[in-house]
């Protein structure tokens, strides 16, 4: 695993090290023909020593993209924007995990209940939960462990957290993906 920092590497250096650890990238054909190279919406969490001297508080956003043989994370902040590099083999496990929510049935009327039971998906109805309904709610979060076992953490933010799903489980890292997913338990 490598940490570049994008704004002291020059775009040529960055290539090479893509090309080096991780293979190069996909060319537009290529990529459609795996079904797209990334995915947005994450937020990065913890786990990576290079990002310490950031604020604690710090919001760091991420973004995906599969390289040749390698997974490449972008993050960003608003002072700094990051590259980390994973070789293929150095992943050991990819996992989505969602712990499940608590709704409380308040016996009244329910926009949630009511969407939920025209068929809509949690992850959009949940949005139209109040606040006497909400028991627990948790955040999706997205783990990648490496050989080395260092966890990086990152929670999803897309409204549909399955689209993070669908794109890990058509890429080339299917094998190494796993999926905790559960939604939510009336109380």
């Amino acid at each position: 695993m490598e940490l570049i920092n994008l704004r002291r590497t020059t775009t040529g250096n960055r290539s090479r090290m893509i090309t080096d650890l991780c293979g190069g990238t996909f060319t537009p054909k290529e990529a459609y023909k795996i079904g797209g190279i990334g995915i947005g919406g994450l937020r990065y969490e913890s786990g990576l020593e290079g990002l310490s001297h950031l604020p604690e508080n710090a919001i760091i956003r991420a973004n995906t993209e599969v390289f040749r043989n390698g997974l490449g994370i972008y993050l960003r902040h608003d002072k700094e924007n990051f590259l980390l590099l994973i070789p293929t083999q150095r992943i050991v496990n990819i996992l989505l995990h969602k712990p499940l929510d608590i709704v409380k049935d308040t016996g009244k009327f329910s926009w949630f209940r009511s969407l939920i039971d025209r068929g809509m998906s949690y992850n959009y109805a949940k949005m139209l939960l109040l606040e006497d309904e909400i028991t627990e709610v948790h955040s999706p979060q997205l783990k990648i462990v490496s050989d080395r076992l260092d966890e990086i953490n990152f929670v999803i933010k897309k409204r549909n957290p399955l689209k993070v799903h669908e794109f890990f489980q058509k890429s080339p890292f299917s094998e190494k993906y796993t999926l905790d997913y559960q939604e939510y338990k009336m109380q």
